[in-house]
């Protein structure tokens, strides 16, 4: 299930990197001994869009089938 639709306003490609997304993983195997998620629940999926306003991010959350979607902005230095 999707959990977040992002907002990358004015972030160049590069300031993102593969190892942003590997640093994640760990926590699920954390959540599921904590009692949080079920062992076959994936906390995981999260799509990086750069839009130009709220509500464009807010159309692409509304094109995802049976999920909750939450929308964040994401800004860097």
């Amino acid at each position: 299930m999707a959990r977040s639709v992002l907002r990358v306003p004015g972030i160049p490609v590069s300031a993102v990197t593969a190892g942003d997304d590997l640093d994640l993983s760990h926590y699920h195997d954390e959540l599921v001994q904590a009692g949080v998620l079920l062992a076959g629940d994936l906390a995981a999926g999260f799509w990086l869009l750069e839009v130009d306003s709220r509500a464009e991010a807010a159309e692409w959350g509304r094109r995802v089938p049976r999920a909750d979607v939450e929308i964040r902005e994401v800004t860097g230095s």
